[in-house]
């Protein structure tokens, strides 16, 4: 692992809104969704979804979950993204509040005409529930690429995502 794979990791997360997410359900069968996604200072993603959605279906067989974040617009051969191998779980009542603070305050240029909700949207009857994905262990493909082939074949290089501030 090296300082540039964590910088990248960290800039990969923090350029972009959306993860995808993959899940499978309790026969094996996968789904994977796209998902907006906001993080805190040690890179736990919170989510928001209905509660009847396959995915959060699956969440519930099976909290293991794993996570892709990049940029679909780079140019062939110049891209990366973040993989991450991730538990979730629906944040509860009590920590609602300062989740959706979190939620809630990430800025970025894509973000736009987007109004704070509050506890009462996301619990009790409401049909969407606020989630917290928690990185066991995330991924980057090593930009030194390949001993032998370069950048014909991928090397993938676990980083430490250090805590930082939260944007």
């Amino acid at each position: 692992m090296t300082d540039k794979n964590v910088t990248l990791a960290q800039e990969i997360i923090d350029r972009n809104i959306y993860c995808t997410v993959a899940t499978v359900d309790a026969d094996g069968q996968p789904w994977s969704t796209p998902l907006f996604f906001h993080y805190d200072s040690e890179y736990a993603l919170y989510v928001t979804s209905a509660i009847d959605s396959l995915h959060v279906r699956n969440w519930q067989v099976n909290p293991r979950i794993s996570v892709s974040i990049f940029d679909s617009n780079t140019k062939l051969k110049s891209g990366n993204a973040v993989y991450m191998e991730a538990t979730v779980a629906e944040i509860s009542i009590e920590e609602l509040p300062g989740a959706l603070e979190i939620f809630y305050r990430r800025t970025h240029p894509l973000i736009v005409d987007r109004q704070p909700k509050g506890v009462s949207d996301y619990s009790g009857t409401s049909p969407r529930r606020l989630f917290r994905i928690i990185p066991q262990h995330v991924y980057v493909i090593d930009s030194r690429g390949h001993p032998v082939y370069k950048s014909l074949v991928d090397v993938r290089v676990e980083v430490d995502l250090a805590p930082r501030a939260s944007t």
